[in-house]
């Protein structure tokens, strides 16, 4: 199973197959597709008011720059991958190149999470516990993986007894 499991993404992209391939395969990872776009306005719009984890935006939508849409993504503080056939030094930031496949989506996605929560880090506790509230990898009661504390002695750590 992906570790993407529950991400809600954000798809721009102004060409009607290439945005259908890309919800299919989203939709395979077990993200959400949070809402689509194709045009530069209505990207604008959804960017300002949706609620999306990650964006996947296309640079080019009907032979306009979506840097507007990029720069109000950025505000928020979400991550965005660009989608882009122009290589990699058409955007700055993550960059996905087309013609791509569901493992490159994959890990262009997981790679806009680490840098979304390393970047949550330096802005303070709160953005932090909103990461993980957010994060699709957790689906519990805070922080699974730590010991849930329902005592108030001080925890004692042993060491595990071997078999030798």
């Amino acid at each position: 199973m992906s570790s993407l499991r529950g991400a809600r993404v954000l798809v721009v992209e102004d060409e009607a197959m290439l945005s259908l391939n890309l919800e299919a395969m989203l939709l395979d990872l077990g993200c959400v597709v949070a809402g689509t776009a194709d045009k530069l306005d209505d990207a604008l719009q959804m960017a300002r008011t949706s609620d999306f984890d990650v964006a996947l935006l296309d640079i080019n939508l009907g032979g306009k720059r979506a840097d507007p849409v990029a720069d109000a993504i950025r505000a928020r503080g979400t991550p965005i991958v660009f989608v882009t056939g122009y290589g990699k030094t058409a955007a700055s930031g993550l960059v996905l190149e087309k013609p791509y496949d569901a493992a490159a989506l994959e890990r262009m996605l997981n790679e806009a999470w680490v840098r979304g929560v390393s970047k949550s880090l330096s802005f303070g506790r709160s953005n932090l516990a909103h990461w993980f509230k957010r994060c699709p990898r957790h689906t519990g009661p805070a922080a699974p993986w730590l010991p849930q504390r329902t005592e108030k002695r001080p925890l004692r750590f042993q060491a595990a007894r071997g078999t030798s």
